[in-house]
This record gives C-alpha cells, structure tokens and sequence, in this order.
C-alpha cells in the first residue's frame, strides 16, 4: 500500500501555471544583495521572479539550501548530523538542486526506477520580501510544509510557492528521508528509529535559526502536511522535542491514531526482510545486521524495500511495516522523539498545546481500494469472487487495516459483523461494483477518517483550539485519475490527496471555477497562519457540538462528521454518480498529460510557464495519445 504512494508525491507536482505567461525579472542591474542571504552554515543566493498572475507579486526562490550532513555511510538510519560550513556563496538559483537532491526512493513517474541520493538534507524557502540594509524584516508567517507519501516516498522539489505566495508569507518545504532510509529500526543506537522525523526536526531548527533573514518570524510558524506529513505533524505535536518550534499546525488526512501511522513491532520485520537482503538478523547481534545493511548500495536496499512491500500487500498485510515511525527504546545519542503510543499521549496531555486544523476528504477510501485492487485482489483474482465478497472480505480487510484482532480473539467475529451491517448493510453485493462503494467507506474511515475526528476530538477535551472540515470540492480534475495505470472499474470521487491540486497544482490548468475555488480555500489556511483563526464563517470543534466545516463551492458548516464515513454506499443507494465516474476511461491520458508535463517542467531553471510550453503540451499529447 506504501509502495504505490510514490505516484501520489510526483503526480502532484505543481506547475506555475497561470492563465497569461509569467514574466522572468531582468536580474542584470540588480545588486547581488537582493538575493543573497546569510544562515548560520553559510551564505546563499536565491532568485526573484514574477508571475502575470494573480498581480506581477515578486517571490524570491532559494532552491536546495543543505540543513544536515550527508546521511549514507555510517550515518545512514542515524538521526541527521550536522553539517560542515561554507564561506563561499551557495548559489540556489535553480531548482535543479532540488531534484538531484530528492531523498532516494521509487520515482513516481517511472515504475521499478529510483531517484535521489543519501545526500538530501535540504529545503526550500519561497519569500514574498526578503529584509535589506534599509528594509527591516517584515516578520511574515512561516509555513513549513511535510510531504506525504506513505513514508516510503515524497520530495520537496514538487511543492512550489504558485498559490500560497500570493500572500504574504514564507513557505518552506524540506526533504526528509523516507522508506527504510528514514525509519528502520533496530531498538539500537546503530538504528534507534524515525530518522525522517529527527530530520524534520533538524529542519524546523533551522526555520527558528535562519527564517528572520528570508523575512519570516520565527515566533508565527505553522507546520501543516498531508497523509504521511499529517502524520509527521501529529507527532511533531505530541513530542517534547518540537516544543516551541511552532505556534500552529494543521493536519490534512493523517493522524498517529491509525495503524499504519505507528509500527509497533519493529523487530519483526527484520525476520522477513533479512532474507530479502542476505543479511542475517539476530535480535542478540542487531548491530552486525545493522552494520551489514550499510554495506548494501542504496538503490538496491531501496529495491528490496519495494519488493518486500508488494509481498506483503499480497499476503493481506498494510504493506508500512518497517517504513513508518516507531515507539523508540534509545535515540542514537539523542533524547527519543517517540516514547509512549499516541493514544496514551493525548488521553494524557503529554502534548504541544496549539491551536489547530484537522480534516479529510469525502471519498479517501477511493485511493486505498485502487492499491487493495492492484496489489491483492486482482492478483489472487479475487475481484470477481463472490463468494469472497460476502464470506470473507470484511474480515481479510480489517485484518490487514489491523483494526480487528486474530480469529482466535473473540471480539474479532462480533467486530467484524459491525464492519459488515454498518458499511456494507445496505449494498446489494452482486458484484465488485456494488461493493466498491462499501469498500471505500470502510478503507476511508479506517485507515484516515476515525482517527483523525478521535484526535480532534481528544485536543479539544483538553481545551486546544480546534477546527475541523471535510474537504468535498469536486473539480475537474484529481489526482486518482493520474494515480493509476490501469483503467480501474471505480471512480475516485473526491479522493486521498485532492486538495494538493488547490494548494500547490498538479500538471494540468484550473479552469475558471477551481482557480476561484482555489483561492478561497488558500485563504482559509492562510489566515490560520496569519491570525490563528481561518475563518470567522468556521466554528470551533467544541465537546457540545460536532460543527464542521464542508470546504466547497459554496464553503457550508454541518454536524456529524462521522456521518460521511459511509458517504460512497449512500450515494450508491440513492443512484448518485460518485465524481470522476464519467472520467473512468480517461485515466491514461490524464496520466499522460500530467507526464508530458512534468518532463517539460524538468528542463527548467525555475517554475515558469508560457504559452509556449502550453501549446507543447497539448501537441505532444495528441500526438502520443492519437
């Protein structure tokens, strides 16, 4: 299941795509200080364009700025190091530093490819002003951003400045190791575990120490992320580590409460995947394993990373054990970042008390089917089975959700005979089609939904400032049409990820309606960054009352956010076509378009796009797909 993820980082890669061509500043009579910023490692150089949309606004862009040392070697599965100083400049002028300096994992748009190195430490800072020697630092809120992507892939060149810099704010956005890079764990100091999130971490005191002279306050920062990032944030909140980094944090499809978000049992992993890698493992001797790992060529490790991921996912498991964060024994020479279940932290208070954002969107189940399909239903053929679909499927599901115990347990069968009446209870069940719809529901809301409204709930019982919204804007576009290859018999409705079109871009124009849309939505987040509050229309979560917000066109306020757990099969009954239905044979050219794209973006210096580039576009795709 994380495996897949790869496609939803790269296949939301933003382009700056506006609707007249964006205008490149003429640099040649600009002094070298306009762009050129000192941090504590070293000097930079960044820089400054204009987009004819929505207003001229000047950005100024610093590509690929290093935080912490190189992580292969002996530092690999470490907590990052920190990183040796330079006097000369640093010229990130260009974003081609940030691709070469991705994290290594899968490259979402080439399937059994890899990208980037154990050299990828770095971020992005996007800045509406940058303080000069007769300018003061206008103190601007600071976004830092977490890429999702199933902790097994995810990279900072993709979220650029586009929406969220017309207004005034710094965004950053660092990499963070993913897979088993960033969170194998062996309870040793050799490997002690949530290596991306100590990474993180090292980021986030870097925004504290650096982000004054990019013109961002240090006392005004907001972390938000999506999916695997909104768990990332979520942990960041509950650890004693982060405290006093940020002020706010938003968490968009993600909580620590899920099963995936936490693997419990670290060590079992290895017993299955030292085979994979000629290494033994020995929990007495966990350090030769460890030490023989590290003799292993990255993009190798990485390969039997993606192989082992796809056996299990076959064998009915979640496909995160051994890539996601852990309950930690030692640090590695730092203190834990994890100690305790975050169950046990929230019900207990042990957390950063911040205000914050919470949500999910309507059909998030849509893009966890489409991997249950993929990688197990259709390979052991059972998408036409039903006698699987009636006897057997609820069960094999919840197993490997790990939302219902073994057999042997006697809460299992009771359990889940409640999976079954409440999601599936008024589906007919005579095919794989009527069941779809069941299958989303129960995906959705166990793997993202409950978790994330039980969290919510949890820091408001402890008095936090809590906002809650089901995400339901259905445009023209989304991201389950660029997800998958094949031509899935299910439509993605508003799926896993589709906000990310409204915030950052994918690879396609926004119509006049989702720019409009866009913009609304930008807002409400911009505002909780700038005021604490993102709208006076947005009621707080409150013990009394389950207002949420619908973020749509119109925005609308409603109660019983756990009333869209089952949103796909209610719409299934009442004979409403899920979004994206009339979309079903239209995935591969979608995907196409998206790639025609990105391999054009990948020619150039910044985020720029012409008329030019467009009409390219659409001459090739109708070439390729003709």
């Amino acid at each position: 299941m994380a495996s897949k993820t790869a496609v939803v980082t790269y296949l939301c890669a933003f382009l700056a795509l506006v609707l007249s061509s964006p205008i490149q500043d003429d640099d040649s009579n600009k002094g070298l200080y306009d762009h050129r910023v000192e941090t504590t490692l070293g000097p930079v150089i960044g820089t400054r364009a204009t987009t004819t949309v929505p207003g001229l606004r000047q950005v100024y862009s610093f590509f690929g700025i290093p935080y912490a040392a190189d992580t292969s070697g002996q530092n690999r599965f470490r907590p990052p190091q920190p990183r040796a100083p330079w006097t000369e400049d640093l010229d990130c002028t260009s974003k081609d530093r940030l691709k070469a300096g991705s994290c290594l994992q899968e490259d979402g748009l080439s399937a059994g490819t890899l990208q980037g190195s154990e050299d990828c430490l770095q971020l992005a800072v996007y800045s509406r002003q940058i303080p000069k020697w007769h300018t003061p630092n206008p103190n601007l809120p600071v976004m830092i951003f977490i890429y999702g992507g199933g902790f097994s892939t995810g990279d900072a060149q993709v979220y650029n400045h586009w929406k969220l810099l017309d207004h005034d704010i710094v965004l950053v956005v660092p990499n963070y190791r993913v897979g088993l890079l960033g969170f194998l764990s062996t309870h040793s100091d050799e490997a002690p575990g949530n290596a991306g999130l100590y990474d993180q971490l090292e980021a986030l005191k870097w925004v504290q120490a650096n982000i004054a002279n990019f013109g961002g306050d240090p006392n005004r920062v907001t972390i938000f992320g999506e999916s695997a990032g909104a768990v990332s944030v979520a942990h960041h909140v509950l650890s004693p580590l982060s405290a006093g980094l940020f002020q706010q944090a938003i968490l968009q499809s993600g909580c620590p409460l899920s099963a995936w978000a936490v693997e419990e049992n670290p060590l079992a992993y290895h017993e299955a995947f030292g085979p994979f890698t000629g290494c033994p493992w020995d929990p007495a001797h966990a350090d030769d394993y460890v030490r023989c790992l590290r003799t292993i060529d990255g993009h190798t490790l990485i390969t039997k990373q993606n192989e082992m991921i796809k056996s299990e996912m076959l064998q009915g498991r979640h496909g995160f054990r051994g890539i996601s964060p852990v309950i930690q024994v030692t640090g590695g020479g730092q203190p834990s970042f994890i100690t305790e279940q975050p169950a046990v932290s929230l019900s207990e208070g042990r957390f950063n008390r911040v205000p914050m954002i919470f949500g999910a969107n309507k059909h998030e189940g849509s893009f966890v089917l489409g991997l249950v399909y993929e990688y197990h239903l259709e390979p052991l053929n059972l998408v036409n089975d039903l006698e699987f679909f009636n006897n057997e499927m609820v069960g094999r599901i919840a197993k490997m959700l790990e939302v219902a115990p073994d057999d042997d347990h006697p809460d299992s069968a009771p359990l889940i005979q409640t999976f079954d009446s409440h999601f599936f209870g008024k589906l007919p069940r005579d095919s794989f089609n009527s069941t779809a719809p069941g299958l989303i529901d129960f995906l959705g809301a166990a793997m993202l939904k409950n978790g994330t409204y039980n969290m919510a709930q949890m820091m408001v019982a402890h008095g936090i400032p809590t906002w809650f919204y089901s995400f339901e804007y259905a445009g023209e576009h989304s991201l389950f049409s660029f997800l998958f290859t094949e031509d899935l018999p299910f439509a993605g409705g508003v799926g896993h990820g589709d906000e990310l079109i409204y915030q950052f871009g994918i690879p396609v124009l926004l119509n006049a309606d989702d720019f409009n849309f866009a913009k609304s939505f930008i807002q409400l987040w911009v505002n909780f960054a700038r005021d604490g509050n993102p709208s006076s229309d947005w009621p707080q979560l409150t013990a009394s009352g389950e207002e949420y917000m619908v973020i749509d066109s119109p925005m609308s306020v409603r109660n019983g956010f756990r009333n869209t757990f089952t949103v796909a099969a209610e719409e299934y009954v009442a004979n409403l076509r899920m979004p994206g239905y009339d979309h079903i044979k239209t995935h591969k050219r979608d995907r196409l378009e998206a790639e025609i794209r990105m391999k054009l973006l990948e020619g150039k210096k910044d985020f720029t796009w012409t008329e030019a580039d467009e009409e390219e576009v659409q001459r090739k795709l109708n070439k390729e797909s003709s």
